[in-house]
């Protein structure tokens, strides 16, 4: 953003009339520099215009501090979660899920 409080362009008026950005293909008018503790702003009907975003906790932060754990499906409730340790898998057994010994091919208790 600029010190006057405009949304300064990627690129200058020689560049391409079409911009591929990560969400795909924009005019080149709708293409804005997203510094660091910035976001894009708008209204729906208006072009996007970048603005300083106000702290707040990460979205894991919060999760973690109403005590849920990430696991590869996301955040849990600690409740839900097993925790494997090193020589361990998950295998299923007569519709059951278990911890499995990698090393004896035994079940293991959780």
């Amino acid at each position: 953003m600029s010190e006057n409080g405009e949304s300064e362009k990627i690129y200058d008026d020689s560049g391409p009339e079409t911009i591929v950005t990560p969400g795909g293909p924009r005019p080149r008018s709708k293409v804005h520099r997203v510094g660091p503790g910035s976001v894009v702003a708008g209204d729906g009907e208006s072009s996007s215009v970048v603005t300083a975003a106000p702290h707040k906790l990460a979205a894991a932060d919060l999760a973690r501090a109403q005590g849920l754990v990430l696991t590869p499906g996301g955040f849990r409730h600690p409740s839900l979660v097993h925790w494997l340790k090193a020589g361990e898998a998950v295998t299923r057994a007569g519709g059951k899920l278990q911890k499995l010994n990698l090393s004896t091919g035994v079940a293991v208790e959780p």
